[in-house]
């Protein structure tokens, strides 16, 4: 899944760049990014229509479009999903967090999420140079630690975000 600050930024590019263009064609023969639909499917639907809102529902994007020829009815809406990404190590479970510090985890993310949204998305940010054996973390200099959570693969300061054994 691609993290929020990635499909916020992409959001904001389609809102910028997009809207209140027409739609003056669509290649939808790649079978696999288009699925569930068959090849032709969303050309015929979306060809000669404008984007008229682009809008973030959770990590999805979704566009909104005009009818066709001033038709006051709207014309479909346009999902899209931007593949896979990096992930946050959380490892705790939420019975185990101290009282109080739902608060500073809170502020945190946001904090981290603000900060990423405004480099264009880059969710690890200054940790991308460290993610290999022998990196070090870029804001306390530990050694950067290499594991698998959830069935995804990490990198994490061992100082400052420590994994707990399951």
């Amino acid at each position: 899944m691609p993290e929020l600050p990635e499909v916020e930024t992409a959001r904001r590019l389609i809102a910028d760049a997009a809207l209140h263009r027409r739609i003056v064609d669509v290649d939808d023969s790649d079978t696999f990014v288009c699925r569930p639909h068959a090849p032709g499917e969303l050309r015929a639907a979306l060809t000669g229509r404008t984007l008229t809102a682009a809008r973030r529902r959770g990590k999805a994007i979704w566009c909104e479009t005009s009818g066709l020829d001033g038709a006051t009815v709207p014309g479909p809406d346009l999902g899209i999903h931007l593949g896979m990404s990096g992930s946050i190590v959380v490892t705790s479970e939420t019975g185990e967090v101290a009282e109080g510090g739902e608060d500073r985890i809170y502020r945190a993310l946001k904090a981290a999420l603000e900060s990423a949204a405004a480099r264009g998305g880059a969710h690890t940010g200054d940790v991308i140079a460290a993610r290999h054996p022998g990196g070090t973390c870029p804001r306390c200099g530990a050694e950067m630690r290499h594991g698998t959570i959830g069935g995804r693969s990490t990198w994490w300061c061992s100082r400052e975000q420590r994994a707990q054994p399951r």
